[in-house]
Order: C-alpha cells, then structure tokens, then sequence
C-alpha cells in the first residue's frame, strides 16, 4: 500500500532539475453567423415605386440644401402618388446627363411644401411645385447616362418607376458605382462568434498557466490550470 502511494506521488511531482517540455497549442475554433451577410444598407425591396426627378447644374445644389425634389406642376398627380419611406427617388442632371442616387421620400408628396424653392427674384410662388421632401440613403458616385439608356431608351427621363424599375437601377448603382462613405446596414446584423481552445498536453507549462504546488510529506504536488478562451464578437 505505501508502494503504490509512492509510485502516485512520484509520478505527479515536479522535478526540481528537469526541464519542463511545452507543446505547440494547437487550437480549434468554432464560428456561428446569424442574420444574412448585407453588403450596403439600402433594401431595394421594401420601395414599392419610386420616381426620377430632374436637375440642372444650377438647381442641384438647392435640391440638395434642402433635401427637395421638384417637378412642374403637371407632374403633381405623379408626385402626390409618393410615399413616406416606400418610394425610391433619383436625381439626374439634364446638364451633364448623370444620374444620382439612392434617395427615398421622407413625406407623401404634395404642392408647394417649400413655397419659394427655386423660386428667382421679382418671381412668385416655386416654378416646380410638385414636390417631395426626400433623404439619402446611400450617395453613390453619379452615373453616366449610357449606364442605364437601355432601361428608358426615350430621352426623358422625367417619369414614375415601378418596383422593378427601382430593383434594377439600384442594382445598377451597386454595380457599376461606387458608394461614398458608405452606410452600415441597420436592417440586418452579421454576428459573428469565434471561440479558440488551445490543447496543452499535461507536461507543459505555458505562460498561461497557473502552477500551484504544495509540498507534502517531503514530496511535491502540483497542479496545472490552463485557460484561454477568446471570445469576439462583431
């Protein structure tokens, strides 16, 4: 009986003139994701129409100033027919005929909600009082006019777009333009979990580790507590 204890005791203790051997860690790591992967914040499915408006290089600046887009008036029943956050707006440039985007209406359209807009001196009332508050949604590099000719062949590009219109012009931006400071998306979450467990094999000692020995009946004990787990989220 004091045989075998003896055998334990030695075979648990730490040897005062032998070097310890360490092992590589190795590591195995698990990783989950929840949530679809979004690169841009825009849903091009949640716009169910949207519209093109138009600018020149003397107006863009005041339709950007204040956050207003406007059309004459026979264009009224076409803008009133927007929607607060379900209709997708763009902005194209007859002077240099680039498109700009991504917009979406802030307020139902109406007549003359900003009376003096564009308005010019010893003039009354806005010369585009069809009009829509709107906000941006992600600026893009502007378009030239050939990017997307083939969607509206006619030169006009005053006009209402449907859903699917929306779909391919915004499918248009992402490809052939590039976002400007672009926006995290707040409708989707990519949560990703990484979780690494080094394996140390029981005659190693690491930095880690935690050596608490105790000295019994003339013999060492010690025992070895390693933790290192990492979790991150982003």
């Amino acid at each position: 009986s004091s045989s075998a204890k003896s055998s334990s005791a030695s075979s648990s203790s730490v040897q005062p003139n032998t070097k310890p051997t360490t092992t590589k860690p190795t590591s195995t790591t698990t990783s989950s994701t929840t949530n679809a992967v979004v690169t841009s914040g825009i849903r091009a499915d949640k716009y169910t129409d949207g519209m093109m408006f138009v600018c020149t290089d003397q107006t863009f600046d005041e339709c950007i100033r204040r956050s207003l887009f406007g059309l004459p008036y026979d264009y009224l029943e076409q803008v009133t027919s927007l929607k607060a956050n379900q209709s997708c707006l763009f902005l194209f440039n007859i002077t240099n005929r680039t498109i700009h985007g991504i917009f979406e209406a802030s307020s139902e359209g109406d007549e003359n909600i900003v009376s003096e807009a564009w308005g010019k001196p010893g003039r009354k009332g806005s010369p585009f009082p069809a009009q829509v508050e709107v906000r941006l949604v992600q600026e893009y590099q502007p378009l030239a006019e050939n990017t997307f000719r083939h969607l509206f062949p006619e030169r006009n590009r005053i006009r209402k777009l449907t859903a699917d219109d929306v779909k391919e012009l915004i499918s248009i931006f992402m490809k052939r333009s590039k976002p400007i400071n672009p926006k995290p998306s707040t409708s989707v979450i990519q949560t990703v979990t990484q979780t690494t467990t080094p394996v140390v094999s029981s005659s190693s000692t690491t930095s880690a580790a935690r050596v608490a020995a105790t000295k019994t009946g003339g013999s060492s004990q010690s025992s070895v507590t390693t933790t290192a787990t990492t979790s991150k989220t982003t």
